[in-house]
C-alpha cells in the first residue's frame, strides 16, 4: 500500500485497525470491479484474498528494498511489486492480461481510495498519506 510507513507501525492497533480496513475497502472496490469487467471466477472472498495477498507483497518489496532505495530509485520496488500483483490477480482470477492489467490499474486507485478512507477514518484527516 502506498501509505505504509514508519510512523504508521508506530501506532500500532491504529495502524492493524487501518490497514483491515483498507484491506477490506479495496476488496470491496476490487470484487465490483471484476464483476464490471465480467471476469468468470470474480468473488468477494477472492477480492479480499488478492487484496491481502498484495499487501503483503508490495509491503514486503518495499521493505526489501528500503535500504537501497537511494540508490536503485523508488520506480523499480513499485515495478517489481506491482508486476507480482499483477500475476496474482492473473493467477486468482485465471483471466486474461489485459482483464488483470486493468484490474491492477483501478486496483492501485482503490488502495489510494482505502488510505484516504482510512485516514479520516482514525485520524481525522489525510495524515496517514504524508
Amino acid at each position: 500500500m502506498f501509505w505504509l510507513n514508519h510512523e504508521m507501525i508506530a501506532l500500532g492497533g491504529d495502524f492493524i485497525r487501518m490497514l483491515a480496513i483498507a484491506v477490506l475497502v479495496s476488496g470491496i472496490i476490487l470484487w465490483i470491479l471484476a464483476l464490471l469487467l465480467s471476469v468468470p471466477r470474480a468473488s468477494l472472498s477472492r477480492c479480499i484474498l488478492i487484496s491481502i495477498v498484495s499487501t503483503a507483497i508490495i509491503g514486503i518489496i518495499e521493505f526489501l528494498f528500503a535500504g537501497i532505495a537511494p540508490y536503485i530509485g523508488l520506480l523499480f520496488p513499485f515495478i517489481l511489486s506491482h508486476l507480482l500483483v499483477l500475476f496474482t490477480i492473473q493467477l486468482v482470477f485465471d483471466t486474461s492480461f489485459l482483464k488483470a492489467f486493468l484490474i491492477l490499474v483501478f486496483y492501485i486507485v482503490a488502495q489510494m481510495a482505502a488510505g484516504f478512507l482510512t485516514g479520516f477514518l482514525i485520524f481525522g484527516n489525510a495524515r496517514a498519506l504524508i
